[in-house]
């Protein structure tokens, strides 16, 4: 069902979550369809798909040409069970979240409120100030807006699983303030909902860690094994061979699966990848597109990462390099305090085993790995469970600019390596002087490079 397939969980949820945690009762109705669409911005399909979900799953009972009636009963004491059981087993990673989105997002979100124009406030100004009964709240509406209008479809759909996860999000349904809309600027009417928000925002998590609390002890809950935030990227085509395809192109990058020798069979490559043998073959198949591999019948296939020249309307490529090119954006965001916060935390024997790493990649001449360094450091040393995860999802996805990188190099007459070799060198300096400042100031510079240079190549 494609991306939509994946965006109607945004909305089965809500309403799920609604349902099980009593802001709907038995026989109230939901929004009309259309209603939900001008909310959740989603094709009538996608909701019709979320709405025929939840009927599946007893929720709800949907009629033709009237609303969707709730058909769920509970007392109290269920409500607060449902709560307690989806609130209390997710304690460590809500509040994991809320302590380090800040610091992977708020730079990003100053950055792209930076850039609004009139449009974009007289845009937030309808929606916010002319709600649609049944949506979520004023912020959450507010900050979709914002990640939206960046084009960088990965850092919505970030934000939407973030808000799924959360949850408790979905129980609120305020409007903008008075005083924001009473505003005299459109300055001071941000300034004033932000700080609202803010408010909001503490007094509802204080309170549901009270329940939390409290819950816990009550359905004796307490030990309950923890469910960790995890990141589902929507896609138009089926995941699995991407991700295959991903973790073979950065086998081969690493070694071990050397440049000139064959891949393990079908079979073994599907058992070590825990995926069926068809999507393998489909990943291989995606991947010999690219000149990574080339497959010989009767032989196997061999990897051999030689530039290639992509075919970027390829339906089975085009969408991999989208993402390439919209995790490298996000990545070139991000980095910056994320790999200030990382380093002023690390321990001084974790930071000399990476300097050692550039070192053991300069000696090499494989400087072009120095980003899956930097990142695998990060995913091992921060102590943010949220931000290891948005990292390694990100480094999943980058692994598909190193066919690209190659046919850049080829381009521009030198080495993959000799592109990165410089900024490695400095960011190794820099990193035994301690300077970490300069290292993340060096590593946004190389990202943003990669990006104005990889753009006119994806999107030609």
């Amino acid at each position: 069902m494609g991306t939509d397939c994946e965006r109607y969980k945004i909305v089965y949820e809500c309403y799920e979550s609604r349902i099980l945690f009593g802001f709907y009762a038995y026989d109230d109705l939901l929004p009309p369809v259309p209603t939900i669409c001008n909310y959740f911005r989603m094709p009538m399909a996608t909701v019709r798909f979320a709405l025929a979900r939840l009927e599946e799953a007893g929720y709800i009972q949907i009629t033709d040409r009237k609303p969707a009636r709730v058909v769920y009963k509970a007392n109290l004491q269920k409500y607060r069970r449902n709560m307690a059981e989806y609130f209390v087993m997710r304690r460590d990673g809500i509040a994991d979240l809320l302590a380090s989105g800040g610091l992977m997002l708020s730079q990003l979100i100053e950055s792209e409120l930076g850039k609004w124009g009139e449009d974009n406030w007289n845009c937030l100004k309808d929606d916010l100030f002319h709600p649609h009964s049944g949506g979520v709240s004023a912020a959450v509406r507010f900050y979709a807006l914002v990640f939206e209008g960046t084009g960088n479809h990965l850092l919505p759909n970030l934000y939407s699983e973030i808000i799924r996860y959360l949850g408790f999000p979905y129980l609120a349904e305020d409007d903008a303030p008075e005083q924001v809309k009473e505003a005299a600027s459109r300055e001071e009417a941000l300034a004033l909902f932000l700080k609202n928000f803010q408010a909001d925002r503490d007094y509802a998590v204080a309170k549901l860690y009270d329940f939390i609390n409290r819950a816990g002890e009550e359905f004796s809950l307490t030990e309950a094994e923890q469910i960790p935030f995890r990141w589902n990227v929507y896609r138009n085509r089926p995941q699995m061979r991407y991700t295959a395809a991903s973790f073979i192109i950065q086998e081969i990058i690493s070694g071990q699966y050397p440049v000139g020798s064959y891949l393990p069979s079908l079979p073994l490559l599907a058992q070590q990848h825990e995926v069926g043998i068809n999507t393998v073959r489909r990943a291989l198949e995606i991947l010999n597109k690219m000149g990574v591999t080339e497959t010989f019948h009767g032989k196997g296939t061999l990897a051999c990462m030689k530039p290639a020249e992509i075919d970027f309307t390829d339906p089975d490529l085009s969408e991999g390099l989208h993402l390439f090119m919209e995790s490298l954006q996000m990545l070139a965001l991000t980095i910056q305090p994320v790999l200030l916060h990382v380093l002023d935390t690390s321990a001084p024997e974790q930071r000399k085993a990476h300097i050692q790493k550039y070192a053991y990649l300069r000696k090499k001449q494989e400087s072009y790995r120095g980003i899956d360094v930097c990142m695998r450091f990060i995913e091992e040393v921060c102590p943010m469970a949220f931000i290891r995860e948005c990292y390694r999802k990100i480094r999943e996805l980058l692994a598909w600019g190193y066919p690209i990188a190659i046919l850049r190099a080829k381009e521009e007459g030198r080495s993959i390596h000799e592109i990165y070799a410089g900024s490695m060198e400095r960011i190794e300096t820099y990193l035994e002087k301690g300077d970490d400042l300069a290292v993340s100031n060096e590593w946004k510079q190389v990202l943003e490079a990669d990006v104005k240079a990889y753009v006119p190549r994806c999107f030609p």
